[in-house]
């Protein structure tokens, strides 16, 4: 065959753009299931030079403590003091009983895609950026308990395989019921109020835990109360319910309400960790329906 430069070119340059292309390995994204969720393998089925989470950057997952009540949480994945070229990651959510769940919007369609589903990867313009926004919705047949958002991340050396790659795991909960303070700094002898959200549950009793233990209370299937209920600090006043109105109370129509703390001063506790929670529940069946996050507050 007659030797042909403009065809040889031609294949040249193609070869450079998918070599190019390839600045990592699925530069457009893995397979779906290498989140690291339980049940699931993570990228490093392919980029396994190094052990899991060994590398100095740090791999981490943005969201806000609690779904909002249109149920979207805007979400970031994001790398942090890294000094590679190439990154890339993928994203799941698991409900309360472990199973896949909710929807995905894509915020940048040029660097996120959607794969399957329940996955979300960067696609081959989104492996130069450290960090990729994402919205989860929440859906009606989820389970009740929180949210938990599985990531694995590829810190890619930009050698265009797997060799020399590092990867990283991390996760992330989100409640489905939320309870919030104007200030998480408390001085002895002020009244403070506590800001309850539990969309969708209008017209459920709710009852706030405080402790000062973090340790978890397990309540039964996927709920989990975030504080230590039986760690409820008696010095407190705990057998004066003047001092906690509304720690039992009922969720407004809105699907929000209010419970308030009468902190009384009380010799050394200042500096203490107070650790607030509160559960949702069925008033006919009086079994729990929702958890909330936990909120920390200091005692000065």
């Amino acid at each position: 065959m007659k030797f042909s430069a403009s065809r040889w070119f031609s294949s040249f340059v193609l070869g450079v753009a998918v070599f190019v292309g390839l600045g990592i390995a699925y530069s457009g994204g893995p397979p779906a299931g290498r989140t690291g969720a339980p049940g699931e393998s993570t990228c490093r089925a392919c980029h396994d030079d190094f052990q899991l989470n060994s590398g100095s950057a740090s791999f981490t997952i943005s969201a806000p403590a609690a779904v909002s009540a249109n149920g979207t949480v805007p979400l970031t994945v994001q790398f942090a003091n890294s000094a590679t070229p190439r990154h890339g990651f993928q994203i799941t959510a698991r409900g309360g009983n472990g199973a896949a769940g909710g929807t995905w919007s894509l915020v940048n369609a040029m660097q996120t895609q959607q794969n399957g589903a329940n996955h979300v990867n960067h696609t081959s313009n989104g492996i130069n950026q450290l960090s990729w926004p994402v919205n989860w919705n929440q859906t009606a047949t989820l389970s009740a308990g929180p949210i938990t958002f599985y990531a694995a991340g590829n810190e890619a050396d930009n050698s265009g395989d797997e060799e020399g790659d590092r990867i990283y795991t991390t996760s992330r909960t989100v409640y489905r019921a939320e309870i919030s303070s104007p200030s998480t700094t408390w001085p002895m002898g002020g009244i403070y109020n506590l800001n309850l959200s539990a969309p969708g549950h209008a017209g459920e009793a709710h009852v706030v835990v405080m402790s000062e233990s973090a340790l978890p209370t397990p309540l039964g299937g996927p709920l989990v109360l975030p504080v230590n209920a039986l760690g409820i600090l008696v010095q407190l006043g705990w057998d004066f319910p003047s001092l906690f109105p509304n720690f039992i109370g009922q969720i407004g129509t809105n699907g929000t309400s209010t419970a308030q703390v009468i902190l009384p001063v009380v010799p050394n506790i200042s500096g203490l960790n107070l650790h607030f929670a509160f559960v949702s529940v069925n008033q006919q069946t009086l079994q729990p329906t929702e958890v909330s996050n936990r909120l920390t507050v200091v005692i000065q």
